[in-house]
C-alpha cells in the first residue's frame, strides 16, 4: 500500500487491537489538558494517567499517543527512557508489565489541529476569539491524550482542563468545581461511566450558552458568540426536539438517560454533521439557520439531533461495538431510531416520506456502483474505516434495519433492543449478540436473514405482473430480480397496495396486505378476485429495500395523476421509482423533467417538493441531452415563477419555490430577474432578502458570469463571518473564466503559492479543510449550497485543461496530505461534468498506473461508473431529437 502522510505506526489493525484486548482490562483515565487562547500556539500540554490490568506477568503492550513531543513517560513509578518506550510519533511501548494493576503516566505536547480531527482550533474572524473542540472518531483520541485507542477497551474518564478565565469548558461529565488562578481557571469534571476513547470530548472557548432543564437533566445549547442571535431565536425549537427525544428514548429503551447532562454544541468547521460525545454532543454549524428555514431544513436538524441522541442514550455510548466492522450497525440503528422518534414523538410525523425518497435513494445509488460492498464488511484496520463510511453504512444499513423491524415485528424489535441494553450496558457487543436478542424476542431465526441482507450486495427489483378477467384481478404476482453481478434474491416482508381514483379524481388506498416475498415470483393470492384497480403499489408502506417497476395501467395512472396520490409516503415511493427509471435510462430525462414540471406544483409536502425538484435539476445536468439543458432549466424556472405568482402559496412552500426560481435561472432574462432581486429593483414575493438567500443569488449569478469580483466582495462585506468568507471563495471559484478557475486550482493544489488580488480576504491565511471544500465546490460543482439548492455546474470545456492536472496531482496529494484532505480533493475534483469517452480513458490510464492507494482508486472507479451511467441516459434522451419541453409528453 502507498504510505500516506501518517506514519505506518499510526494505523491500528484489527489483529493488534484484538491482541491488546486479550491482555488488558479494567482501564481508567485521568487526563489534564492546558489550553490557551493564543491563536499562534502550536501545541497544548496533555497529561494522561492510565490505570489498567495486565493478564500476564512481564508482558508488553503499546499505548497510542500522537504528539509533537513526549516530555515524560512513567510506568509503575519508574520513568522510561526514550530508548525504552521507543516513541515514534504515534505510540509508546510499555514492557515488563505486572500481572494485575499497572499505572502509566504520559506528559506530552500535542498539536492543535486545523483539519477537523483531534483538538481542532478555530479563530473567529469577526471578534478574533479562539474556539476549540475535539473530534476523535474513529482513531484520533490519541492526538489529544495517551490511550488505548480502540472501542472495546472502554474506560472511566476523569478530566481536568485549564483554560482562560473568559472561556466556558464542556466535557463528558458535569462540572464538579472550578478553581480560578491568575488569568486561567481549572475545570474539574465528574468521572464518567466506561466509555471508548473515541467518545472522550472537550469543547472550550468563549461560547454563548442557552440553558434549560428537563426534569433532573440539565440541558444547554452552545454556539460561538458571533452566532448567538440566531441560536437564541432557534433555541426553543431545538429544546423542544431534545425533550421529545429524551422522553421517547427513555420509554423505548426502558432506560433512564444515563449521563449527567445533555449539552449540544454547534461548532465551526466540523467535518461531519454531528458527533455523539456523551454529555457534549457536537453539531455542525450548518444546522444553525441564518435566515428563514424550510420545513426540510428543520426536519434535517431534528433528525440529526435525534440520531446523536440514539447513540448517546444507547447504541454506541452505553453499549459499544467491539470493532469498527460493526460501525454500520452503530450508525444504522441511530438512523432508524431517529426517524422512528421523528414520527412518534415530534411534529414531523411524515418523516418516513423523506426516508423513502432520500435515504433509500442514496442507498440504491451507492449499491449500484461498481464498488458496492456488503453492509457488514470486514474492516482490517483504522484506515479502512473510511473506505466504507458511505451510503451503504448509513443509508442501506438503515433501510435494511427498517426491513428487519418489519420481519420480526415492531413489538419484538423493541423487546429485543431493551434486552440488548440490559445485557450489555456499559460493555461491548457485536451483531451476533444483537440478533440473538431480537431472535429470542420474536421467535424468528435470523441467521439466514443476516446472511441474505448483510453478507450480500446489490438491490433487488420488484415488478408487478397481473392479469384481469373482466373488471376483476385474475392473477397478481410480484416478480423479484437481481443483476448477474449481484444475484441474491432475498426474503422481503412487504406490503402490496391497491389504489383507485375517487369521484374527485384523487387516488386513494382501497386495500393493502402485508406478506413475505420470497424467491423469483410470489403470487399475491389474497388479492385475486378484487376489482381491477388504477394503481398496484408494491412495497406499499415502504417496509423493504427494493426498486419498483409498475404494470402498464399503473404507470399510465402515475404519468397522469401522480400528484393526486393522497398518501405522501406512496407518492414518495412512486417518485423514487420514476427517478430509478431515469437513472437506469428506461425513461428519457426530458420526460422526467416534464413529469416534475407538471406534478410538482400540486405537491404540498415540502420534503417531496424539494426532493423531486432537486432531482430534476440533477437529471438535467447529468442525464439529459445537453442541447436541451437551457430549455429544461427554463421550464422549471417558469413553473417556479407561476407558483410564486400564486396568491395562496404557503410560506414554507414559497421559500422552496423561490430557491428553485433562483437555482434554475439560465437565460439572460431570468438571470436579470434574479439580479434585480438582489439590488431591490424587484420584490421577492414577500420574502426577506436574508443572508442565505443573498448568497444563493450571488452564487447563481457568479456561476453564470453575471457577478464580478466587486459584487462578491460587497456581499462578503455584508456577511464578514468565516461562513461568508468561504461562500465568497466559492463564488470566486465559480466564475466562468479561465483566470478564476486557475486561481482556484492554485489555491487548493499549491496552497503556499502567492494569491492573486481577487482572493485576498476570501481564502487568505491557512487553508483549512472547510475553506478547501468551499473552493473545490465552487470550482467544479456549484457555488453556494443553500437549503438544498446549488448552482448547476460549470461549462465543462472551461475545465477540460484541469483534468490531466488533477489526475497527475493525485499521487502526491495522497502522499503528502491528510486522509481527509486527500479524499476531499479526489472526490470534489473528479471530472463528473465530462460525460465522454476521452475523459473516461484518462481516468482508466490513471487507475492502470497503480500509483494510487485504495481509497483514491475507489473514488475514481465510482466516478467512472457514474460517467458510464450518465452516457447511457444521455444517449436515450438525445434519441428524442430536439423536441422542446413545452410540447414534451409524459412517458
Amino acid at each position: 500500500m502507498t504510505q500516506f502522510r501518517e506514519a505506518p505506526a499510526d494505523i491500528l489493525t484489527e489483529r493488534d487491537a484484538s491482541t491488546r484486548t486479550g491482555s488488558l482490562s479494567n482501564v481508567s483515565y485521568k487526563v489534564s489538558l492546558a489550553l490557551s487562547d493564543d491563536p499562534d500556539a502550536d501545541t497544548f500540554q496533555s497529561v494522561s494517567t492510565v490505570v489498567f490490568d495486565a493478564a500476564v506477568e512481564g508482558s508488553e503492550t503499546f499505548i497510542n499517543i500522537a504528539a509533537r513531543s513526549v516530555d515524560q513517560c512513567m510506568l509503575n513509578g519508574k520513568e522510561l527512557l526514550a530508548t525504552e518506550h521507543e516513541f515514534d510519533g504515534a505510540l509508546l511501548w510499555l514492557r515488563g508489565l505486572r500481572a494485575g494493576s499497572n499505572t502509566v503516566s504520559v506528559t506530552a505536547q500535542c498539536e492543535y489541529q486545523h483539519t477537523g480531527v483531534g483538538l481542532h482550533r478555530f479563530r473567529d474572524p469577526i471578534d478574533g476569539e479562539v474556539y476549540l473542540y475535539t473530534q476523535l472518531q474513529p482513531f484520533d483520541a490519541h492526538k489529544v491524550l495517551a490511550c488505548f485507542d480502540q472501542p472495546d477497551l472502554k474506560g472511566r474518564l476523569s478530566m481536568t482542563v485549564r483554560a482562560p478565565n473568559a472561556w466556558r469548558v464542556c466535557a463528558n461529565g458535569s462540572v464538579l468545581r472550578t478553581e480560578i488562578g491568575g488569568d486561567s481557571t481549572l475545570w474539574h469534571f465528574k468521572t464518567t461511566p466506561p466509555l471508548p476513547p473515541y467518545l472522550f470530548a472537550v469543547v472550550a472557548g468563549r461560547y454563548h450558552a442557552v440553558e434549560r432543564k428537563h426534569g433532573d437533566i440539565p440541558m444547554a445549547i452552545w454556539c460561538r458568540d458571533s452566532l448567538a442571535t440566531w441560536i437564541d431565536q432557534q433555541a426553543d425549537e431545538i429544546f423542544e426536539i431534545t425533550v421529545s427525544g429524551l422522553d421517547f428514548f427513555e420509554q423505548y429503551f426502558a432506560m433512564t438517560y444515563p449521563f449527567d447532562e445533555y449539552n449540544q454544541i454547534f461548532v465551526p468547521e466540523l467535518k461531519f454533521g454531528a458527533m455523539e460525545n456523551p454529555g457534549c454532543v457536537t453539531l455542525n454549524e450548518s444546522r444553525i439557520h441564518r435566515g428563514p428555514a424550510s420545513e426540510v431544513q428543520l426536519q434535517r436538524r431534528a433528525e440529526t439531533i435525534l440520531h446523536e441522541m440514539a447513540h448517546v442514550h444507547g447504541f454506541g455510548d452505553v453499549t459499544t461495538m467491539r470493532w469498527w466492522g460493526d460501525l454500520w450497525l452503530n450508525e444504522t440503528f441511530a438512523t432508524y431510531m431517529a426517524y422512528l422518534a421523528l414520527v412518534k414523538a415530534t411534529r414531523f410525523t411524515n418523516a418516513w416520506v423523506y426516508f423513502a425518497s432520500s435515504v433509500k435513494s442514496v442507498a440504491a445509488r451507492q449499491d449500484q456502483l461498481v464498488t458496492t460492498h456488503r453492509v457488514a464488511s470486514h474492516v482490517p484496520d483504522t484506515t479502512s474505516v473510511f473506505q466504507n463510511f458511505d451510503g451503504i453504512t448509513y443509508d442501506k444499513g438503515a433501510s435494511v434495519m427498517r426491513q428487519l423491524v418489519a420481519w420480526v415485528g415492531d413489538d419484538a424489535f423493541r423487546r429485543g433492543v431493551q434486552e440488548y441494553f440490559e445485557r450489555y450496558r456499559w460493555g461491548n457487543a457485536d451483531l451476533r449478540e444483537f440478533l440473538e436478542c431480537l431472535s429470542r424476542a420474536s421467535g424468528r431465526e435470523l441467521t439466514s436473514w443476516a446472511q441474505e441482507w448483510l453478507q450480500t450486495t446489490g438491490v433487488n427489483t420488484f415488478r408487478v405482473k397481473l392479469a384481469n378477467r373482466g373488471d376483476r384481478l385474475a392473477s397478481l404476482a410480484i416478480e423479484q430480480s437481481a443483476i448477474p453481478e449481484h444475484p441474491t434474491l432475498r426474503a422481503h416482508r412487504a406490503g402490496v397496495g391497491l389504489y383507485d381514483r375517487d369521484p374527485e379524481g384523487v387516488l386513494r388506498l382501497r386495500r393493502r396486505i402485508e406478506t413475505d416475498l420470497v424467491g423469483a415470483t410470489t403470487s399475491i393470492t389474497e388479492l385475486v378476485g378484487e376489482e381491477a384497480c388504477d394503481l398496484v403499489l408494491p412495497n406499499d408502506g415502504d417496509l423493504t429495500y427494493a426498486k419498483l417497476r409498475f404494470d402498464d395501467r399503473s404507470l399510465e395512472t402515475l404519468q397522469r395523476d401522480l400528484s393526486k396520490l393522497a398518501d405522501p409516503l406512496a407518492r414518495a415511493l412512486c417518485w423514487a421509482a420514476m427517478w430509478d427509471l431515469t437513472r437506469d435510462a428506461d425513461m428519457r430525462t426530458r420526460q422526467f423533467v416534464e413529469l416534475v414540471a407538471r406534478h410538482a406544483p400540486a405537491e404540498n409536502d415540502p420534503l417531496l417538493l424539494e426532493q423531486v425538484t432537486t432531482r430534476a435539476r440533477a437529471a438535467i445536468n447529468l442525464y439529459g441531452d445537453q442541447t436541451n439543458r437551457i430549455a429544461a432549466r427554463e421550464r422549471l424556472h417558469r413553473v417556479a415563477r407561476q407558483q410564486l405568482d400564486g396568491a395562496d402559496l404557503a410560506v414554507h412552500l414559497k421559500l422552496i419555490w423561490l430557491r428553485i426560481l433562483v437555482g434554475t435561472a439560465a437565460s439572460a432574462a431570468s438571470l436579470g430577474e434574479v439580479a434585480a432581486m438582489l439590488d431591490g429593483r424587484t420584490a421577492i414575493f414577500g420574502v426577506d432578502l436574508d443572508t442565505e438567500l443573498r448568497w444563493l443569488i450571488v452564487g447563481q449569478l457568479a456561476e453564470e458570469g453575471h457577478a464580478d469580483v466587486a459584487l462578491i466582495r460587497a456581499t462578503m462585506s455584508v456577511d464578514p463571518s468565516d461562513i461568508g468568507r468561504r461562500r465568497g471563495a466559492a463564488c470566486l471559484a465559480a466564475r466562468p473564466t479561465r483566470a478564476a478557475k486557475q486561481g482556484a486550482w492554485e489555491r487548493v493544489a499549491n496552497p503556499s503559492a502567492p494569491l492573486s488580488t481577487d482572493w485576498n480576504g476570501a481564502a487568505d491565511g491557512a487553508l483549512t479543510i472547510a475553506s478547501m471544500s468551499a473552493i473545490l465546490r465552487g470550482f467544479a460543482i456549484g457555488s453556494v449550497d443553500v437549503g438544498g439548492m446549488m448552482a448547476h455546474g460549470p461549462d465543462p470545456e472551461l475545465l477540460r485543461p484541469f483534468v490531466s492536472l488533477y489526475l497527475a496531482a493525485l499521487p502526491s496529494v495522497w502522499m503528502e496530505r491528510s486522509l481527509d484532505e486527500a479524499k476531499m480533493f479526489t472526490e470534489s475534483l473528479y471530472p463528473s461534468h465530462f460525460v465522454d469517452d476521452e475523459v473516461g480513458a484518462e481516468v482508466e490510464l490513471a487507475l492502470a498506473a497503480g500509483t494510487l492507494p485504495g481509497p483514491a482508486v475507489r473514488i475514481l472507479r465510482e466516478g467512472l461508473d457514474d460517467t458510464r451511467r450518465a452516457q447511457r441516459a444521455r444517449r436515450v434522451d438525445a434519441a428524442a431529437g430536439t423536441q422542446t419541453f413545452a410540447t414534451t409528453q409524459t412517458p
